[in-house]
């Protein structure tokens, strides 16, 4: 919690003094620009803070989303305490990447996300369906993510091709796990994966939710039965969400995609 709170000083301290940084809210939107890339977005998202993530190198013991390549983040800084994506320290952001860096840094995790997003951009457009499903088996469905998120990939849901400014990507909604555990609306995230034909990697991540998903475990939960269920009771949630109306979310899924669809980048 300690460092919770110093970071959102920290970041309320920046927002405050940065030169660089434009916000205004024409047609009710905000607008970030720094360091030749700007976005629009919903002011209910949050305060953004932008800056320069350097280089962290790679090691065997060190957990995947705590080393990176070089990027510029942009990090929003919600209003509502405990709105956050998959702990208290880590925060909704947008992290942008040069493609050479990705390659030029040599993780196995980079990688492997940037040739899976590379093999599904090629394709231009297409059915993200079979993705959209707890395998029975160790079938591994995974659609790229970065940066890691240190768990496993449970499942993705509401997928679909989503053009940028400047090239083409995926987006869908995911939730993460690192045990047998049954999905709740308060951890289910939007993401987006794309490609600049500039040369750029456009990861945003942010916390969505749903509404037709409990918040929280009721008392009488029966933990045994679910585990034992545990694949049909997945997908059994994973098609609630699938088939759910995205204007219902909070944030809706327009406004997302929205803010996917206005970055752009200088370069």
């Amino acid at each position: 919690m300690k460092r919770r709170f110093t970071f959102l000083l920290m970041a309320l301290s920046a927002l405050l003094v940065m030169p660089a940084l434009a916000q205004n809210t024409p047609s009710s939107l905000a607008t970030v620009s720094y360091d030749g890339i700007s976005l629009a977005y919903d002011p209910a998202l949050g305060a953004v803070l932008p800056q320069m993530a350097a280089e962290v190198p790679a090691s065997s013991d060190m957990m995947p989303g705590s080393y990176w390549p070089a990027h510029i983040a942009f990090t929003f800084i919600n209003a509502k305490e405990g709105d956050t994506m998959f702990t208290p320290d880590l925060y909704p952001q947008l992290s942008i990447y040069k493609l050479a860096d990705i390659k030029a840094y040599k993780d196995d995790i980079f990688t492997q996300d940037l040739q899976d997003l590379d093999k599904l951009i090629a394709t231009g457009s297409g059915d993200l369906s079979k993705y959209e499903v707890v395998a029975p088996d160790d079938t591994t469905l995974n659609l790229p993510h970065l940066p890691p998120i240190a768990a496993g990939q449970v499942i993705r849901a509401q997928a679909e091709y989503l053009p940028n400014s400047a090239g083409n990507g995926i987006r869908y909604l995911s939730f993460y796990s690192s045990d047998v555990s049954p999905m709740t609306d308060d951890r289910i995230i939007y993401t987006y994966q794309g490609e600049t034909s500039s040369g750029y990697y456009i990861a945003f991540t942010y916390p969505i939710k749903t509404g037709v998903l409990p918040t929280e475990l009721s008392a009488d939960f029966d933990y045994n039965a679910f585990s034992n269920n545990y694949v049909k009771e997945m997908n059994d949630a994973l098609q609630k969400v699938n088939t759910a109306d995205g204007s219902t979310f909070t944030p809706t899924l327009a406004s997302l995609d929205a803010l996917v669809k206005s970055i752009k980048i200088d370069g």
